[in-house]
């Protein structure tokens, strides 16, 4: 997905009538007058946060972008496996299903939804949600093997 100023950038364009899809960026600054403020006083200084809303188009809504950006990406890495995370996660008996790009438990249907390990940046990142999803099923036991 790119913006519009993007795709000009890269010498293309959106096609016209297509319609992209809303985005959100958020972060924070320290402006300069609060760094020199909290200088001063000795303070820590106050970040101010913001979000910035854009509209994204998919690259085959484009015309005239470079080849390399409508080949397919690479495939992800393979899993890397912490056992002894492995061997809690099988005993609570969960019903863990992989894929998509959030991680959610749905009390409803009783399964917790989970991306698959090589979206997150790091094995830990990955384990360490599974057992975030799994702490909000109450139900959950440690099953003997």
């Amino acid at each position: 997905s790119l913006t519009v100023n993007q795709a000009q950038f890269l010498v293309g364009s959106v096609r016209k009538g297509e319609h992209g899809t809303k985005g959100c960026y958020a972060d924070s600054f320290i402006p300069k007058e609060e760094r020199d403020r909290a200088i001063e006083t000795g303070d820590n200084p106050q970040p101010i946060g913001f979000q910035k809303r854009y509209t994204v188009c998919n690259v085959d809504q484009c015309d005239g972008l470079p080849e390399a950006l409508y080949e397919p990406p690479e495939p992800l890495p393979p899993c890397e496996t912490i056992p002894h995370a492995e061997t809690l996660i099988q005993a609570t008996g969960a019903d863990i299903r992989l894929g998509g790009d959030r991680a959610y438990f749905v009390p409803s249907e009783d399964y917790i939804q989970l991306p698959p390990q090589p979206f997150f940046h790091d094995p830990v990142e990955y384990y360490s949600t599974c057992f975030h999803e799994l702490g909000h099923n109450a139900d959950i036991r440690i099953m003997p093997s």
